[in-house]
């Protein structure tokens, strides 16, 4: 018996705000995320830690641009 789960549709278009508690793991997750979208992602109040800042470093040294504004990352 199997656990996974085949996804066969895509989402066309997401333009909506998640608004959750900062957490490492969640703040790694949104850099991945977000560097794989369309368009450009925010995000506010990430947990800046030495872990997510290894991920956005990875990022850029793959090409995506990154700027930081006050408390605002943005891709």
């Amino acid at each position: 018996m199997s656990n996974s789960i085949a996804v066969n549709n895509k989402i066309k278009s997401f333009n909506k705000k998640i608004t959750v508690s900062g957490d490492k793991s969640i703040s790694i997750r949104w850099v991945l995320f977000s560097s794989l979208a369309t368009g450009i992602s925010s995000a506010q109040n990430l947990l800046i830690s030495e872990d997510v800042l290894a991920a956005i470093k990875a990022i850029k040294k793959l090409g995506i641009r990154v700027k930081f504004t006050k408390n605002i990352c943005k891709y």
